[in-house]
């Protein structure tokens, strides 16, 4: 438009310009934002990783605000609605916690946040770290096994011990910030993890518990997955676990990794996939094998990921409860009108 003005163009260039302007403008009233559907409610996703999170809440129309400290991931594709993507230590400590820093960087009011989905460390905390000891590489606590500190190099003793210290840090921001935001949530970690025996953790737990935390016990093999993996949940959500088996637990038979197996058979509960496992045909997987290898992404997105069922059912339960909020909020300022009005009308009589 600029050349035009100046006389610039010629008189095909100026047709031109016309034609593609109207492109432009058809391909813009089309297009979806990257900023996602403004009508969706929003999820805080923390520790974002590989987007499972953000795929099961694309499903259901709800978008996510992506929160890591591990830099730019690499992820296929975009998974679901993202409205901001945010780097963030979590283990930072600051006078103002860890979610309300959050949403000042997103552009976000409290009010405007649905739900929030933590993932926390997991790989520090595996106890599977046990098998490292004896090859010096172990991570967390099994960093000061008598085993470790005699394999592992003076070095790398430091740089593991640094590395729980932050993790430890990093958990204790995430849930002093959940006690001090009434914010409904969801905190996923396996079941095998020692991430549940971290004081931090054990003691908001106890602390919190007349205020509607709990726990719950769920198979993600109930969800769709092949492997049984058995998680922890920690919410305030009131929810119900029940997935493919109606209780979220393992169902020979029934659940992902063992359907069409018989109960009480030898083997029948032996699942599809496994998340260790030295058969490389049980390992767990996404996508298909490349030249007898497996990409990065099938790799870990597979065993770090969380069930699309699973997700969704605890986050169709957050949206269920915030609509009920709203309602009583509704009739609870209905009541007060109507009591204010017939008061009115009273005075008025009299």
């Amino acid at each position: 438009m600029w050349c035009i003005q100046r006389g610039w163009l010629i008189a095909e260039a100026k047709q031109a310009h016309v034609r593609v302007s109207l492109a432009l403008k058809e391909m813009r009233e089309q297009v979806i934002s990257r900023d996602g559907r403004r009508e969706w409610d929003t999820i805080l996703d923390l520790g974002e990783g590989w987007g499972s999170i953000g795929i099961a809440a694309e499903g259901i129309e709800m978008a996510t605000v992506g929160v890591d400290n591990a830099g730019i991931l690499y992820q296929g594709t975009l998974h679901g609605h993202i409205r901001a993507r945010i780097q963030m230590d979590f283990a930072t400590q600051h006078k103002t916690n860890l979610l309300r820093r959050i949403m000042k960087k997103a552009g976000m009011r409290k009010g405007e946040v649905m739900a929030i989905w933590l993932s926390p460390e997991c790989t520090l905390l595996s106890k599977a770290n046990h098998m490292n000891k004896s090859r010096g590489c172990a991570h967390g606590p099994y960093t000061e096994s008598p085993e470790n500190l005699a394999a592992a190099a003076p070095e790398r003793i430091e740089m593991e011990r640094a590395k729980f210290e932050k993790c430890i840090r990093a958990v204790e921001e995430q849930m002093r910030a959940l006690e001090e935001e009434d914010i409904p949530f969801a905190l996923e970690n396996p079941q095998g993890s020692l991430f549940w025996e971290l004081e931090p953790v054990k003691r908001r737990i106890d602390l919190m518990y007349p205020r509607g935390w709990r726990t719950h016990l769920v198979d993600q093999c109930a969800y769709g997955r092949l492997a049984q993996k058995p998680t922890i949940i920690l919410t305030n959500i009131k929810w119900t676990p029940r997935g493919l088996t109606r209780d979220g637990r393992c169902k020979v038979g029934i659940c992902s990794g063992t359907i069409g197996n018989t109960p009480g058979t030898p083997g029948a509960g032996k699942h599809a996939q496994q998340t260790i496992t030295n058969e490389m045909w049980r390992q767990t997987r996404m996508g298909e094998y490349s030249k007898g290898k497996r990409g990065l992404y099938s790799v870990e997105a597979a065993k770090n990921r969380v069930e699309t069922m699973l997700v969704q059912e605890i986050l169709i339960s957050a949206r269920t409860q915030k609509s009920r909020k709203r309602a009583l909020a509704q009739m609870e300022s209905g009541g007060i009108q109507a009591t204010v009005q017939e008061t009115e009308c009273s005075s008025e009589e009299d």
